[in-house]
């Protein structure tokens, strides 16, 4: 799986790779085993760093199967707002970058 520019920018810190794996994943519900697996976090790592995100209203609880919860980004915090915002940004420069060193590497020059 290729890196997003959030992970390229901000680095590959466990706190960044969960809030990537949420962010690029947002309208979906995850159980803290799934997370793991998906993010490639130990569980004892995202057991450290849930508390936190869970306690700022960046993921919030939204069902319970058996004795699973599952969470899912809080699309409607500020916070989350900014930091899909912060995403979008680094992700369209990333994009015009890339563009812009394939459009000067496919320049034909003439020489005299």
């Amino acid at each position: 799986m290729a890196e997003s520019a959030f992970v390229k920018t901000l680095g590959r810190s466990p706190k960044i790779r969960l809030l990537d794996f949420f962010l690029e994943n947002n309208i979906f519900d995850y159980t803290k085993s799934e997370v793991s697996e998906e993010t490639g976090i130990s569980r004892v790592t995202l057991n450290v760093l849930w508390p936190d995100i869970v306690k700022k209203k960046i993921i919030v609880p939204k069902r319970t199967i058996a004795n699973a919860v599952l969470y899912r980004l809080n699309n409607s915090s500020p916070v989350v707002k900014k930091l899909k915002e912060l995403d979008f940004i680094l992700s369209k420069e990333l994009g015009e970058n890339a563009i812009k060193k394939k459009t000067s590497s496919n320049k034909i020059r003439v020489s005299h």
